[in-house]
């Protein structure tokens, strides 16, 4: 990486860009191949970077500040808007192919149709236009908003554009004939930024005041709300798998989300000054973030996933864990004798959480065959069952000595116990009162330590045992 620096990167956050003046824009090629960086203030332009070496590879020249661009699906073209300019540029030659005139005032949004024939573009002059990317020419000028529309996007399937603005509102529109659609009004202030999931399901949009509002696609329905940033959210992107959302604000942080629960997953707070926009690598492996500071911060999504898990409320030393069947949770238990269940990627605790009473000695954490979380502990000659289902008791097994080692088999129908005299007994979970003594006791002298294991498919259980001084 070496046109890339590490001074003073966080946990999670790779080597970063640093480039001469604001961050306006950054875009990744469909690929993930190029990387592009807008720039504005001290130095005007486009740089392309080469994303695996992360050196600079071309560099187009602006006379005014580049507010907003984008890649062709193809990444042959990219588009870019300043004051009052649209243009297209050609990533091979480095050369301008065109400019599109018709904005009065500074161009804030720029989208490519997935089918890269058209282009469509917002701005201050309140007006939103599509363009012909072959020609230039200038398609249909849709006009609606009373006020700045700040940004512009196409639906993943390309049959909608949406643009949104100052006005508060949300507008739908036809990209093939122009006709005006559905307008969702909302009551979170101005419209900046505008985000849809790669699934095509939902919209979310970032807003003025700090907060985002995630919108059925489909039928305009509101949907969650997301609070976290304290000013204006200047950008929002879901991730490729459309799992997470990423966003960018003027309090100079970038925020990772839950896009199913809204919940918050971790702060990046790398940048010093505002953060103009955010985005996805096309791997969804990173996130890449441009700001005021002059730098394009890059963000590795595992140790910005991890840090958030390692983040979260601590129940001290951990002592048993265990992934659900479908990999989604895990299960632990801790020193504090505090069952807590979590989500595997984000860390956030999920139902239940529940505290043991003090005496019981936590053996094994398991999953049933209903996928409920179980726990097995013991206490003297009994071991006790716990499965964390709404309307399931807690289920007693009594021994006949002290329970010094206790296992479950991993279709979780049966216990097998290790007692103090040498007593191993098998426990049918269908019928808890059915049991097998396996190994009777002999008197000879204590059992220092058992070890008991059951076959990857639980049809057999290995025995051992080692004595203690009688």
């Amino acid at each position: 990486m070496s046109g890339a620096q590490m001074d003073g990167v966080q946990f999670g956050e790779l080597p970063y860009l640093e480039v001469n003046g604001w961050v306006h824009a950054c875009a990744y090629s469909s690929d993930g191949r190029m990387f592009a960086v807008g720039a504005g203030i001290l130095e005007f332009g486009i740089s392309i970077y080469d994303t695996l070496s992360w050196t600079r590879t071309y560099s187009f020249a602006g006379s005014d500040v580049v507010q907003t661009m984008a890649f062709s699906p193809g990444g042959t073209m990219v588009a870019f808007g300043g004051n009052g300019s649209l243009g297209l540029w050609d990533c091979a030659s480095g050369q301008e192919i065109f400019v599109m005139e018709g904005h009065r005032d500074i161009v804030m949004s720029v989208a490519f149709s997935p089918c890269g024939k058209h282009i469509a573009s917002s701005g201050v002059d309140k007006i939103v236009r599509v363009w012909d990317s072959q020609t230039g020419e200038s398609l249909f000028v849709l006009e609606g908003h009373t006020s700045w529309v700040m940004s512009v996007k196409y639906s993943p399937s390309g049959e909608r554009l949406v643009s949104g603005g100052s006005d508060d509102t949300i507008r739908f529109w036809s990209p093939m004939t122009g006709e005006p659609g559905v307008v969702l009004n909302s009551s979170l202030d101005g419209v900046n930024s505008l985000g849809f999931s790669p699934d095509g399901r939902w919209l979310a949009s970032g807003h003025d005041e700090g907060g985002l509002q995630l919108w059925h696609a489909e039928s305009g329905e509101p949907g969650l709300v997301l609070h976290g940033h304290t000013k204006r959210v200047t950008g929002i992107v879901f991730s490729p798998d459309s799992r997470w959302i990423a966003s960018s604000s003027s309090d100079e942080t970038v925020r990772l989300w839950d896009a199913s629960t809204g919940t918050l997953i971790n702060t990046l707070s790398s940048h010093k000054n505002w953060v103009h926009d955010v985005v996805f690598s096309p791997d969804g492996l990173q996130i890449a973030s441009g700001g005021r500071d002059g730098k394009v911060r890059l963000w590795d999504l595992d140790s910005v996933l991890m840090s958030s898990v390692e983040q979260q409320d601590r129940i001290g030393a951990i002592g048993k864990t265990v992934y659900s069947p479908n990999g989604q949770c895990i299960l632990s238990v801790g020193e504090s004798q505090t069952v807590k269940q979590w989500d595997s990627l984000t860390g956030v605790h999920v139902p239940p959480s529940i505290e043991l009473p003090k005496p019981l000695s936590v053996e094994f954490v398991s999953y049933s065959l209903t996928g409920s979380p179980t726990v097995v502990a013991t206490q003297d000659e009994s071991i006790q069952l716990w499965e964390f289902q709404e309307g399931s008791p807690m289920t007693i097994l009594e021994g006949s000595s002290t329970v010094e080692y206790v296992t479950m088999s991993p279709c979780c129908r049966w216990i097998v116990s290790a007692g103090r005299d040498g007593t191993v007994t098998l426990w049918d979970l269908d019928s808890t009162q059915q049991k097998h003594i396996l190994i009777k006791k002999d008197g000879v002298g204590l059992i220092r330590s058992w070890h008991l294991a059951f076959s990857p498919t639980g049809y057999q259980l290995a025995v051992g045992k080692q004595r203690g001084i009688g």
